[in-house]
């Protein structure tokens, strides 16, 4: 790593302090809301869900704390992409300890108290999906919202403040094509390609308990199938408009 990314990444570290203590206290807060209403450990997998907004709320978060500097940030002497990568990994680092932290203790709770129908291989292919996959997921909205950030930084020079409302009809305008397109024939056929299949094996005679029932079962228990082609598909949408926001940001430097 280069001693500017480093310099970047520090930057990043110092200018959202505020962010991480917040989120904590925040999910602190919401951890015991929940627990209050159902057991602890199904809060805790409750949480796991929340690791999808990490990225995407932590990115927005940054760039808006630039935004009152827009054009130094704009001018520092570095490539924009540098600025931009800097902050998408500090997001995915926050993420990374998020949901790692909660992955550990659900990892101890199921050891502790029998709590899963997997084998010890099983459950760490389990969480270890879980955990890849809400990081790889989240960067979908995280690159829609780059991009929106960059084209309203752009628009509200011209039409002000109802940038914002062009950008919020967009997204709705987005949502509704997304869903229009997941039900189509080219989507299907584009991403339902190189299925994997993560299971979990009891062993003969074991069991497990799962609210307080026990569970005796010797099949092979397949919990999720996942296809290559979707996350390359959506990855290619991130890498586009990720591209995208770039040159728009380094053209508004131009201009």
């Amino acid at each position: 790593m280069s001693q500017s990314m480093k310099g970047l990444l520090w930057k990043e570290w110092r200018m959202m302090r505020s962010f991480f203590i917040g989120m904590i206290v925040l999910c602190t807060v919401l951890f015991i809301f929940m627990s209050m209403n159902s057991g602890v450990y199904e809060s805790l997998v409750g949480m796991i869900t929340l690791g999808l907004i990490i990225i995407p709320a932590s990115l927005l978060f940054s760039l808006n704390m630039e935004v009152n500097n827009i054009q130094n940030f704009l001018h520092i002497p570095q490539p924009a992409h540098k600025l931009i990568l800097a902050k998408i990994l500090y997001s995915m680092f926050i993420s990374i300890l998020y949901m790692g932290f909660l992955i550990m203790l659900l990892t101890v709770m199921d050891a502790i108290y029998d709590n899963t129908v997997f084998t010890f291989t099983g459950a760490v292919l389990y969480y270890g999906y879980i955990f890849l996959s809400l990081i790889i997921i989240s960067m979908f909205p995280a690159a829609i919202l780059l991009f929106m950030w960059t084209v309203h930084q752009i628009w509200k020079k011209y039409i002000h403040t109802l940038s914002i409302v062009v950008i919020l009809a967009l997204l709705f305008i987005f949502g509704k094509f997304e869903r229009f397109m997941s039900e189509t024939a080219f989507y299907q056929t584009f991403t339902h390609w190189g299925k994997v299949s993560i299971a979990g094996l009891i062993p003969d005679g074991g069991g497990s308990r799962i609210n307080g029932e026990l569970v005796i079962s010797n099949e092979l228990l397949i919990f999720h199938n996942a296809y290559v082609g979707t996350f390359i598909f959506y990855g290619l949408i991130v890498i586009i408009l990720y591209v995208f926001s770039i040159q728009l940001m380094e053209r508004r430097v131009e201009g």
